[in-house]
This record gives C-alpha cells, sequence and structure tokens, in this order.
C-alpha cells in the first residue's frame, strides 16, 4: 500500500523528527486494528407482547429479523422485564439467546429469574456491579450474566481446576466455592466457577473467546489463569498474528500476551497500545475513563507484580519505595537492593531442587538468551551480598556450579518482596508453587 508518494517522503527526510513521529504514528496505527463490532441486539426485541414497552433501537441498527422467540421464553422474558427492565435487556444480549434456544437454556433462565426475586439487597447491588463490567455501548454482552447463567446451567460444580488456575487462586485469593449460587460470588470467584477450560466448545474459537474477553478484568483473569511464558529469541517487533499464536499453543512472551491483551480491548471499545515498550519488555497501555494502566501478564516470573496497575505506578521490577528505602550506593539494605535487579534471578535460583546450575541454563531457563552478561554479573553480586554462596565453576564451558542460599535473607526477600496482596507469596506457608514448578 502506497501510504506516502515519492516526493512526500524524501521531503519527510528532511526532518527526522518529524518522520520517526509518523512512522511511531502508523506503527501504533497498524496495531489496532480490531473492529468495535458493538452490542448484541437483546432478544427482547423478538418477543410482540414487549415491543411497545422497549426503547427503540439506533437508526444505524438493524431490526431483528430472526425466528420469533418460542411461548416458554416470551413468557420468562416477559416475567424479567416486570422485575427489572435493564437486567432483561442484557440478559436478551447473551449469545445464548440469539439463536436457537434449547431446553437448558430455558431452565437457566427460570432459575436466574428466581435468583433475582429472591436476591438480598447486598445480592442485588453485586448483580448491579456485574453488569457494569466493560463498556456497555462497546461490549457485545455482559459476561458476568453469561458466567452466571453456565453456572446454572451446568446445575453443578465444574471439573477440577488445573494446576495453572490453582496457583493463581491462591496469588489472587480467589476462594474456590463450588456452590450453586452465583450472586454471592466476587467476579473472580463467579469466573472461576463459571470458566472450565475443559469444555473445549466454549474455548476453542478465537473471536468468540475475545468477544468474550471484553473488559480488562476478564482478560486479566483469562491470561493469567490461561497462559504461561515462554520465550522467542529475537521476536520484540509487533505482529498481530502473535495474538491468535498466543492462544492457540496457551505459550508466548511478553510480545504475545500485549498483542493478545490489545485486540481483546480494542474489539470492546478500549484505546489501546499493545506494543508499548518499557524497556526489552512490551506491555499494553489502555485507557478507561481518562486514566491510564498497564496490563502485563507477559512475565517468566509470576510473582513479580502483574495484571493490572495504574500507568503512574508501574515498575517493571520493583516498587519505588524499595529505591528509596535501600539508601545510597554505600550504604543499602541488600533486600531493598535486591528488589530492582536480580530479583528474578534469585528467586530462580530458590526454586531450584538440586542448587546446581549454570549460566546457560539460567538464561535458557529463564527465556532470556541473551541474559549472560548479566547473569554472570548477578551471581557475582549476589554472592557480594550474601544471598548466596557458590563453588567455583565446574564446568567451564557452560560456567556450572554449586550453591547455597542465605535462608534468614531468603525468608526476609520473599516477605518483603510480595507483601501486596495480590503478589503474596505461596512459599511463606512452606509449599513450593513457583511458576516453575507449575512446567515439571
Amino acid at each position: 500500500m502506497n501510504l506516502l508518494g515519492s516526493v512526500e517522503l524524501k521531503s519527510l527526510r528532511r526532518s527526522k523528527l518529524l518522520f520517526y513521529a509518523l512512522t511511531l504514528v502508523l506503527i501504533v496505527g497498524c496495531s489496532t486494528t480490531a473492529p468495535v463490532k458493538g452490542p448484541n441486539i437483546s432478544a427482547l426485541y423478538k418477543a410482540p407482547s414487549l415491543q411497545e414497552q422497549l426503547p427503540p433501537l439506533a437508526d444505524k441498527v438493524k431490526p431483528v429479523n430472526q425466528e420469533p422467540l418460542p411461548e416458554a421464553v416470551r413468557h420468562l422474558f416477559k416475567q424479567l422485564y416486570a422485575i427489572d427492565s435493564a437486567l432483561a435487556l442484557e440478559v436478551g444480549k447473551l449469545p445464548e439467546f440469539q439463536g436457537n434456544i434449547g431446553g437448558s437454556q430455558v431452565q437457566a433462565l427460570t432459575k436466574f429469574i428466581d435468583l433475582v426475586q429472591n436476591a438480598t439487597e447486598a445480592e442485588k447491588a453485586n448483580l448491579e456491579n456485574f453488569m457494569e463490567v466493560g463498556k456497555r455501548a462497546s461490549r457485545k454482552y455482559c459476561v458476568p450474566l453469561q458466567a452466571i447463567f453456565w453456572i446454572l446451567e451446568r446445575g453443578k460444580p465444574r471439573s477440577k481446576p488445573t494446576i495453572q488456575e490453582i496457583e493463581y487462586f491462591q496469588l489472587a485469593r480467589i476462594n474456590n466455592r463450588p456452590q450453586i449460587y452465583p450472586l454471592d460470588y466476587s467476579l473472580e470467584e463467579l469466573l472461576a466457577q463459571a470458566w472450565d477450560f475443559s469444555e473445549q466448545n466454549r474455548w476453542k474459537d478465537y473471536e468468540i473467546v475475545t468477544d468474550r474477553l471484553n473488559a480488562p478484568e476478564l482478560v486479566n483473569y483469562y491470561e493469567r489463569a490461561r497462559f504461561i511464558y515462554k520465550s522467542r529469541k529475537g521476536e520484540l517487533h509487533y505482529d498481530a498474528d502473535y495474538s491468535k499464536r498466543l492462544f492457540n499453543t496457551n505459550r508466548g512472551n511478553c510480545t504475545d500476551h500485549a498483542a493478545f491483551t490489545a485486540y481483546c480491548l480494542q474489539k470492546s471499545g478500549y484505546k489501546s497500545n499493545g506494543h508499548y515498550d518499557v524497556g526489552h519488555h512490551f506491555v499494553c497501555l489502555f485507557e478507561d475513563n481518562g486514566k491510564k494502566y498497564i496490563l502485563d501478564d507477559g512475565r517468566p516470573d509470576k510473582f513479580f507484580r502483574r495484571g493490572i496497575i495504574p500507568f503512574k505506578e508501574y515498575e517493571q521490577y520493583h516498587d519505588q519505595k524499595y529505591t528509596k528505602k535501600g539508601g545510597t550506593e554505600t550504604d543499602k539494605d541488600p533486600i531493598c537492593w535486591l528488589q530492582g535487579r536480580f530479583g528474578m534471578l534469585f528467586v530462580y535460583l530458590i526454586e531450584k531442587d538440586n542448587q546446581e546450575a549454570s549460566i546457560k541454563n539460567i538464561c535458557k531457563d529463564l527465556g532470556v538468551p541473551a541474559y549472560v552478561r548479566n547473569a554472570r554479573k548477578g551471581i557475582k553480586e549476589l554472592v557480594k551480598f550474601g544471598f548466596i554462596s557458590i563453588t567455583a565453576y565446574q564446568d567451564k564451558k557452560n560456567e556450572r556450579f554449586t550453591y547455597k542460599i542465605n535462608e534468614p535473607f531468603c525468608r526476609r526477600f520473599l516477605k518483603e518482596r510480595y507483601n501486596k496482596q495480590q503478589n503474596e507469596y505461596p512459599w511463606i506457608d512452606g509449599v513450593n508453587r513457583g511458576y516453575y514448578s507449575s512446567l515439571r
């Protein structure tokens, strides 16, 4: 595609600053290709007895020309509309009521009406909060409502969560309560019960799933429960195909995660940049209600601060307070000094069972092939500050060595580093549930 004529391009080169600025705009613009389709048309518009009561459709919205609703469904929707008209319209947008409606959907709708009729004030408020997840004007439907219907439709607890899900539940303190009363759940608890990834028919289609991930909270949950970091050497540029590759394999690096995140959010009406560089690491930068956030789930170490982070608070490897607390170069608290330097390397050494490592394997396992110089320096610094003691290199080619962890430093490091609720480290109770353990 000829975006610029040769004359214009030559003139732009005379001003490098303008040329680079335009190039950046083009790159970012190329990454924002996900179309915003807008909400589904509520199935209630297929109920003639409700037509006069419903708000008129927007001029650009095509009228519903599908088959009319079955009589039992029309009756149930009329009943729900009398209880809460806004809720009924949102339920009608669910994919479960956009096509052929079976007996399981009718039973789930009956159970849902019963839940709403008998809900306490606290449960009604919780339901209102569920309905506010995502942008109403852009999302195809309300995903927490769909999650409630899936639980009611299934009628029994979900299958056993995967190791990946269990680790995330523990880190984020998500209670795994297999009860069939979803209005009591937090959003994360609701998703934990409804989103059973063993139900492959619901999770195999890329476009259907990315339509479902129509809010930052939903994308973050899915990525944390579903994806595992895997490095790919030399691939730091943006490519829209990275999003699909990550979806298909559930393995990918930071560029894959950022691209997938941006695609989901763009489809749902969020302004986002899926190739935001924070220093040899890419994240998704997005805006919500005029505020900027980072969504960063593409890390090899699960226990750095991850997820949705206000832009001004984001630090790639540490929190700002630890930098200040560390003091001067000649007078540093070693625990605070480690936060933003070789913390990932120390976590890696803690997690190894046999306390034997090599520079080559460190770089390979951490997914950073070009990390050799930093790995060597990191080992020296960890020895210098007393975190580990090591033997001399036993294999000079691979720089293999054995080591011993300073246990008091280890315990304090884990406690200081993971003191935030979302990052509380599971080893505190003596059980190793680390990232690498999930791969073994």
